[in-house]
Formats: structure tokens, sequence, C-alpha cells
């Protein structure tokens, strides 16, 4: 399902600067080894002129016929009609905005497929336009599944993204790292772990002040897992602590997962029970 384009003249006006800082005008389709530095210019451009939407707005049904074609035109190639499963710094920067994120395909991983810095600072912590990615996603009707890729480091860092739909994390076996760090997430609809524990959680979710809601699918089972910046709902935190591999009679380590002191508060002592006879300490 297209976007319907609204504003065609933006539209033109955005495509017609990619030809013209694409190393020269070119009449065919655009390289891919060549949007990441276009696009990177454009939005400077663009921006200083006043051009600051359109290029994949979409075309309303029976108007001004051609609009379509460079909305195709751009996300065939960028997507690779669908083939990309490199997503690594796919959507980043102050270039993509809520007014023009309309992917064409669903957004998938494979293998060796990256979401790394997939999302990161888009837009900027102080954007004027978060986007609800779930919504869009439905409203293009594409799906984000990257439950084979290996990498989601920073994947939202600093994103302007209110709702963030299902993420699996399956196919990764180390590290989160700062994959939700700063990011004005309010919900994580589900983060799907791994059932063996194996991942780790440095800075997953620091600085991630407006996180309230989450639904923790899968196993906790390394220390780091820290959502001490996020005021998360009473449903949240069970999400979380029914999460926690059970840890009784390991002593190789102390367990730990950091809630912070607001929190803990909004958790009864038989709850907070369920992590300490699973041997974890809530702090």
């Amino acid at each position: 399902m297209a976007h319907v384009i609204t504003d065609n003249q933006h539209y033109i006006n955005i495509a017609n600067a990619i030809r013209d800082n694409s190393f020269g005008n070119i009449e065919g389709p655009l390289p891919v080894t060549e949007f990441a530095q276009c696009i990177g210019e454009i939005s400077a451009i663009a921006r200083a002129e006043g051009r600051t939407e359109g290029y994949a707005q979409g075309l309303e049904e029976g108007k001004q016929a051609g609009a379509q074609s460079e909305y195709d035109r751009f996300w065939d190639e960028y997507q690779a009609k669908g083939a990309k499963i490199n997503y690594r710094n796919a959507f980043n920067g102050y270039g993509w905005t809520a007014k023009n994120f309309y992917p064409k395909y669903d957004i998938n991983g494979a293998n060796a497929g990256h979401q790394t810095f997939m999302f990161f600072n888009r837009e900027g912590n102080n954007s004027n336009h978060p986007l609800d990615l779930s919504q869009r996603l439905k409203e293009c009707g594409v799906t984000f599944d990257c439950s084979a890729s290996q990498y989601f480091e920073s994947t939202f860092y600093g994103a302007a993204i209110l709702t963030v739909p299902e993420v699996s994390t399956i196919g990764c076996k180390g590290t989160l790292s700062s994959t939700f760090y700063g990011s004005v997430v309010e919900t994580i609809e589900k983060l799907i772990l791994r059932d063996d524990g194996v991942q780790s959680f440095n800075k997953t979710f620091n600085e991630a002040t407006a996180l309230k809601n989450i639904v923790i699918e899968g196993t906790i089972g390394k220390n780091g897992f820290n959502v001490s910046w996020s005021p998360l709902t009473h449903d949240s935190l069970m999400s979380i602590i029914n999460a926690l591999q059970d840890k009784t009679g390991d002593t190789s380590t102390s367990w730990a997962v950091t809630l912070g002191a607001d929190n803990l508060a909004k958790l009864t002592d038989a709850e907070k029970a369920i992590a300490t006879q699973r041997g974890w300490t809530l702090v």
C-alpha cells in the first residue's frame, strides 16, 4: 500500500535534488551505492531551501501522474525491491523525518544483516515531528521483521520515535548495547529476546526517559539490564521480572537488575520476591 501524495511539487523538488547531487545528473535509476552520500547532501540542501518533504510522500490517486513513479523509483532502489537486508544507518540522521519515511517494502534482516544505527538520532531528541513507527508501518502495509539479524547496537539511539513495533532480536547472540539509548520512545510493543539468556544489555535503555510501556518476551540472563531512567508502568515492570532467568544456586556472580527507586516503589514485596527467588537482586 503506497502512501498518498498530497504535495506533488515538494516531491518533485526533492527527487530532482537527489539527481542533481548524485555525482552529476543521471537519467536512470539512482545507484544504491550512491544513496548514502546523496541523502546526506540532500538533507542539508533541502532544509536550507525549504524543500523538506515530498520525495517519498506518494501520490493522491488520479492526480498528477508521475509522482508515484518517483516514489517507486526511490524505494525500489533504496530497498532493493524488498531484497535489502543490511539496514545499518539506513534511516538515521536529520534527513529522515516523519514527513518522508514511507517505506514501500518490508524491513527485514537476515543472517549477517545489520540493524545497527538504523534510526540513530533520527531528527534528534528535540524533534517537533516524532514518528509513531508502529502506526506508520501499518499505514504503509509493511512489516518489521529482523529476527534473523545478528546486530542491534544503537538501533534506536536518540531516535524521535514514539512507538516501536514488535522487535525480535532472537538472531542476536551478542549485545543489545545502546539499542534505545536516549530515544524519546514511549512504547515498545514487544521486545523479543533469546530464550538462552546470552544477550547482554550495556546501556540498552540509558536515558530513555520517556519509556513507559514495554513487553518482554524471552529471557534476561545477564547483568546490566537497567531501566532506572524510565518511568515504567507496573505491567512493564512485571514483564521484566517475569523474564528473569532462574539463577538459583549460581554463585559465579551477583545477579542484579536496576529498576530505580521510583520503579521499585510500584512493586509489592511479593512481586519483588519473584526476582529474589530466582537469584536476582532488584536495585
